[in-house]
């Protein structure tokens, strides 16, 4: 059984260590068995990236003892092995650089670059020229293909380090992103003096992607034939760990991680539960390696590459910029420019900066037409309860509220049923929103309405669930087995809908208000008119839930199933519906007859165009009735139930009685 060995980053290391090493060599030689390649990979700290370029150096330079047998190193792997059948005589000069270097500003950075690129030709035993990196990259590369006669392998590991790790600093990083734009620049010249070109980072920057610099590389980020080229699969979970098992197995039973009678399979779950998850294909599932390897060293579950990593701070800062950037409608359908590629160095967004660092990760890929795409979702239990917990902080600070305090509001307004509690709660929430964050759209508010409740810790929300007959906007499921379905309505308050009357701004410059054509408007909306907006959208809410029987999937699994209808009106104003109330009730009712007489209708005049005149008196009556019962609903007072209930029963028998003839 092989020891193992965290963090190591020389495959050489490894191999002459015996320590564990899992072969990734079948993906390697179908990465460098073309001549003159040049990719791209990216892929989050601790995962392997720098091991990935130590054991393809190691291919490329052949064995260090000319005794040894050729295929050195790689004897026992796939890629030594017959089936490969690959000349390992043919061997190549290798540089390898690494721009995670010390860079506190730009003249330090540009040192370092010199310094390691003076290393690189010592090592080679050749002298360069040039006081600049760009012009000593081509004459160390040059160089070495003179002295060799031989084409050069080029490996850059973290090629965006100076300004990745610099992103607080912007002015800092886009010198330095400058300078590395200079020192790529050569790269497309060398082609024909490179057998092979790697680099491997975390973001893709336009001024080097998109202005000739890098575009010449192929990214296999999201290719699914390399997904696995980093990190461990199941199944290398199974090859490499299954000796660790038992001992592994043992301990987490004496420190009471599993059960005493728990089992291989146990264990493995529980691995795959905290480590597991990580996609950039939306197939292959890969385990952290970095806390994978931990967890079997020490022989117990924790946080190792939370822990390694920058976690809470980095999580605070970037979630707090904007959390509705992570609620269920944000991380859908994005495309792959979307998540890989920022136009500007201080505008890295939230989503692909914890994407990029591995705290979100390909849940999976979607396809319309030409354009792939991508779903994200937390990973493994290792990142989302911290990840949850970072989030439920930033809500609260972005509303200014204490999200423990609402979720015990909200709990109790809900079991009451009591829908102007929640209006209250959801207005309050609304209007905390400053102006200048308002956008006039559904989905801004969806996305307000979504992180408030994923911020709530006894509530499990879910958005917009595929159902055989529509979509709701969201499913809320409480800890004693409530269900509440929530479908929002919004209306944007337009210049028309919401001015009666214009006004032009009355300047003493008369000449100037005519050239700049600038016109006041005042909104003489009545408090009134808004409150009939809102309920007439939340009931527009509640029925759709109702006609597209968004509730009927769930009353056989929840305790108790209530439908929530939200109105949204202009900048925020809001309000809350739900169906158990009577005058709800009554005007869904309504809405119903006025649906059901239509369909009679159109069914009479199908079956029999005579029989359509008979129904079409009666269909109009019920109609007016329907309209009648609605608008006194509107205004209901207690003593209007009863009459108004008996109104509804008296209308549906009209229908079922009409509704009997047309099927005699």
């Amino acid at each position: 059984m092989d020891e193992i060995k965290v963090g190591a980053q020389s495959f050489q290391t490894i191999i002459e260590g015996n320590y564990l090493y899992a072969d990734k060599t079948k993906l390697i030689y179908e990465l460098t068995r073309n001549k003159k390649d040049a990719y791209f990979l990216s892929r989050p700290r601790r995962f392997g990236k720098s091991l990935l370029l130590s054991t393809i150096k190691s291919l490329f330079t052949g064995p260090r003892d000319p005794h040894d047998p050729p295929q050195g190193l790689f004897a026992d792997l796939w890629i030594g092995g017959e089936e490969a059948g690959y000349d390992f005589t043919k061997t190549f000069p290798v540089v390898t650089l690494s721009m995670a270097m010390a860079s506190s500003t730009p003249d330090i950075f540009l040192d370092s670059l010199k310094g390691n690129l003076l290393e690189s030709a010592i090592n080679h035993d050749i002298v360069i020229r040039g006081h600049n990196p760009d012009n000593m990259l081509i004459s160390l590369i040059r160089g070495i293909k003179r002295k060799y006669k031989k084409d050069v392998v080029l490996l850059i590991d973290e090629y965006d380090d100076p300004v990745s790790s610099h992103i607080d600093n912007v002015a800092l990083a886009e010198k330095n992103l400058r300078h590395l734009r200079d020192f790529y620049s050569p790269l497309k010249s060398l082609e024909d003096a490179l057998r092979f070109l790697f680099l491997t980072g975390a973001t893709r920057y336009t001024l080097l992607w998109h202005s000739g610099v890098l575009n010449h590389l192929t990214d296999i980020t999201l290719e699914e034939k390399y997904s696995a080229i980093c990190g461990f699969t199941i199944d290398d979970l199974d090859n490499y760990f299954a000796d660790y098992f038992p001992d592994t197995l043992e301990a987490f039973k004496e420190k009471k991680i599993l059960d005493k009678d728990a089992t291989v399979s146990d264990l493995r779950k529980t691995l795959i539960d905290w480590y597991d998850g990580y996609s950039w294909d939306g197939k292959i599932r890969i385990l952290n390696p970095y806390s994978i390897l931990y967890c079997f060293r020490l022989k117990k579950i924790g946080n190792y590459w939370m822990n390694h990593e920058p976690s809470a701070m980095f999580l605070t800062s970037v979630i707090a910029k904007d959390p509705l950037a992570f609620t269920a409608n944000k991380l859908r359908k994005l495309t792959e420019r979307n998540i890989k590629t920022t136009e500007v160095v201080g505008f890295l967004t939230p989503l692909q900066a914890l994407f990029q660092t591995g705290y979100l990760t390909v849940d999976k890929i979607t396809y319309e037409k030409t354009l792939e795409y991508y779903s994200f979702r937390t990973p493994n239990e290792e990142v989302r309860p911290i990840f949850e917990e970072e989030f439920r902080l930033s809500v609260s600070s972005f509303f200014k509220i204490d999200m423990d305090d609402q979720n015990n509001f909200f709990e109790d307004a809900i079991n009451k049923e009591d829908a102007e509690k929640i209006t209250k709660l959801i207005s309050s929430l609304f209007l905390k929103l400053p102006a200048r964050h308002h956008n006039p759209r559904e989905s801004f508010y969806h996305s307000m309405l979504f992180a408030y409740f994923q911020a709530m810790r006894r509530v499990k929300v879910s958005a917009e669930i595929p159902g055989a007959k529509g979509v709701p906007d969201l499913l809320l499921i409480f800890e004693d087995g409530l269900y509440v379905v929530v479908e929002m309505k919004y209306k944007k308050e337009t210049q028309e809908e919401n001015m009666d009357k214009e006004i032009e701004v009355k300047n003493e410059d008369k000449r100037k208000a005519r050239n700049t054509k600038k016109t006041r408007l005042v909104s003489l909306k009545s408090s009134k008119d808004i409150e009939g907006e809102l309920k007439k959208l939340a009931l527009d809410g509640l029925a759709a839930i109702r006609r597209l029987g968004y509730g009927d999937p769930y009353f056989s699994e929840a305790n108790k199933l209530l439908k929530m209808g939200v109105g949204v009106f202009g900048r925020g104003d809001s309000r809350v519906l739900l169906e158990n109330n009577a005058q709800t009730k009554i005007i869904l009712d309504a809405e119903y007859l006025k649906e059901e007489a239509a369909k009679t209708l159109d069914e009479a005049e199908k079956r029999d165009g005579g029989k359509a005149i008979i129904f079409q008196e009666t269909m109009k009556t019920l109609k007016e009735r329907a309209n009648k019962l609605s608008k006194a609903a509107l205004e209901l007072n207690k003593d209007d139930i009863i009459k108004l209930e008996k109104e509804v029963e008296k209308l549906k028998k009209i229908i079922l009685d009409a509704r009997r003839i047309l099927f005699q």
